[in-house]
């Protein structure tokens, strides 16, 4: 009897930690995700010279731009380092690799965008560009990120009944055996 209560809680511990596993790489395809989008936040905000500098910048627009930009990269490293950080196995990191291919799009169009900006003489995107753009990053991170999460879910659910199927299988496997296997 103690010995299934104590199998009970080890069950319950092992399904808590995964459980805590998944969140965590949920987190880290959100901060990849985010990391696209916050380049953009300057773009909703009207320029308008302040009398106070804030933080040094002569604008809040300025300070959003920097900031922006500087938080693109901090999201991008916490979320790859949180998404690797719940590889268990060789399997696990074949599919936090293949999820992070898609995550790492987010980022990718909006470096390429601002790539284009600094490379480009005399290229000066107007506000329905930025608008566009941040749009289009909402769009497909949301569409990747619920492939994720539709992935991760099958996964939990998968290991949260993997030994109710084991054990299912198995005495399935045991009655067909020693049935002769009709």
């Amino acid at each position: 009897m103690k010995h299934q209560e104590d199998k009970g809680k080890a069950k319950t511990l092992g399904e808590s930690k995964t459980q805590h596993l998944f969140l965590i790489e949920r987190l880290g395809y959100l901060f990849i995700l985010f990391s696209g989008l916050v380049p953009f936040l300057h773009s909703f905000v009207k320029f308008e010279k302040l009398e106070e500098k804030l933080f040094g910048f002569t604008s809040i627009q300025s300070f959003l731009y920097s900031f922006g930009v500087h938080l693109s990269i901090l999201f991008l490293t916490i979320g790859v380092l949180f998404a690797i950080s719940v590889g268990t196995s060789d399997s696990r990191y074949k599919v936090i690799q293949h999820h992070l291919r898609y995550a790492l799009i987010s980022p990718f169009i909006s470096a390429i965008f601002y790539c284009t900006w600094v490379f480009i003489p005399n290229v000066n995107y107007d506000l329905l560009a930025y608008v566009f753009l941040t749009i289009f990053i909402c769009v497909l991170s949301v569409l990747i990120y619920r492939r994720i999460t539709n992935h991760i879910e099958a996964i939990k659910v998968l290991s949260e009944h993997k030994e109710t199927v084991l054990n299912n299988g198995l005495s399935y496997l045991k009655t067909k055996l020693s049935k002769g296997g009709d």
